[in-house]
């Protein structure tokens, strides 16, 4: 049952005051608080002042009394002939009420919003958390996504934090929040990330995966050529991984890609061990000589030189697919050797999500 409130505003018979009552109003209606009654009294008329904050300081269970500094003393002793205990410089209670005091014309005062934060407190009125993960983020869609998403919900609060290509959105909902602007938020940013978020809670990406293999019932090879078994790796980590993960192959030789996974000795002579035509061959390979649903190989140059090629640093192929289709993903990474490689990892994790997700039905 949420407690009654009623918001009183003392003003003069011009209106003085007035205008930084109803900004109150605003934020109190902002923060989630919808006071059941709000009374305007002209500060001048003090038996009107004094039947009001008593009739609200014996009928609701929070008050808020907006007023002149000189007034706040004749206020508080007011509320100490009502069993009110001070709590703070601007809080009152007993043990069933509160009464917090606004002052109207003190710039140094506690805001509104210090007041409604007070409120939460002693409501207790608490936090939520919601997550969002996603991976293989373009560069300015996050920035531009989380300052559209503000937009809708300023008073939720966005920790973001990434790395390697993998990124954890923790969005956190004070409870005066209001459900719609939550949800407007929550929904920009889902419409604003679409298919680069994997999980809507905070779940690693490489357990997303196993998960999705578990559900579907699929088994996954993997080929690498960059990662040096990274991928792998970040499978095997999973508990339980055993009952999807057919195998695993380490091929950085030419002479390995063409005679575990059948990569033309004409595609790495013309296009070279880093390249899409690659990538999809040693994925191919997996699918037809393997016992796997689904495959993932990677190709690539991790540095800190080009291995005697012309190509670039952080030049990287990812291929991805089924029995049904091979699709293969390029890159352009940058940072140090180790960086680039476990970016490359979660690149391709997130494109095995992808692949098993695009199979079926949405997870």
């Amino acid at each position: 049952m949420h407690p009654s409130l009623t918001l009183v505003i003392l003003t003069s018979r011009h209106a003085g005051g007035l205008a930084e009552g109803e900004s109150v109003l605003k934020t109190l209606s902002r923060r989630g608080y919808a006071p059941d009654c709000v009374s305007k009294v002209a500060y001048d008329d003090g038996t009107l002042v004094g039947r009001c904050l008593e009739n609200a300081l014996d009928f609701f269970d929070v008050t808020i009394l907006c007023c002149p500094k000189s007034m706040t003393y004749s206020a508080e002793n007011f509320a100490g002939q009502k069993n009110f205990q001070k709590t703070s410089d601007f809080g009152f209670k007993t043990a069933e009420k509160r009464l917090y005091i606004k002052c109207t014309d003190d710039q140094s005062a506690p805001s509104a919003d210090e007041i409604c934060s007070a409120m939460d407190y002693d409501l207790g009125r608490q936090d939520t958390v919601s997550y969002l993960k996603c991976a293989a983020l373009p560069d300015g869609i996050l920035q531009s996504s989380v300052e559209e998403a503000k937009q809708a919900c300023p008073d939720a609060r966005l920790n973001i934090a990434g790395l390697h290509g993998d990124c954890r959105i923790e969005i956190v909902r004070p409870a005066s929040v209001q459900d719609s602007a939550y949800e407007e938020m929550y929904r920009t940013l889902l419409q604003r990330l679409g298919d680069y978020v994997y999980a809507m809670e905070d779940v690693e990406l490489n357990e997303r995966v196993v998960q999705l293999l578990k559900l579907r019932k699929m088994y996954i090879s993997v080929a690498e050529s960059f990662t040096g078994g990274g991928v792998c790796r970040k499978l095997v980590e999973i508990p339980g991984v055993s009952a999807v993960f057919d195998e695993g192959l380490n091929t950085y030789s030419n002479r390995a890609k063409m005679a575990r996974l059948g990569v033309d000795r004409a595609t790495l002579n013309t296009y070279g061990a880093v390249s899409s035509q690659t990538a999809a061959e040693m994925c191919l390979g997996l699918l037809k000589t393997g016992a796997c649903d689904v495959a993932v190989s990677t190709t690539g140059i991790a540095g800190p030189d080009s291995d005697g090629t012309s190509k670039p640093v952080g030049l990287m192929y990812i291929g991805c697919g089924t029995q049904d289709r091979i699709d293969v993903f390029e890159y352009r990474l940058s940072g140090s050797r180790e960086d680039i490689t476990a970016t490359g990892i979660n690149l391709a994790l997130y494109h095995v999500y992808k692949t098993i997700k695009q199979s079926g039905q949405s997870f």
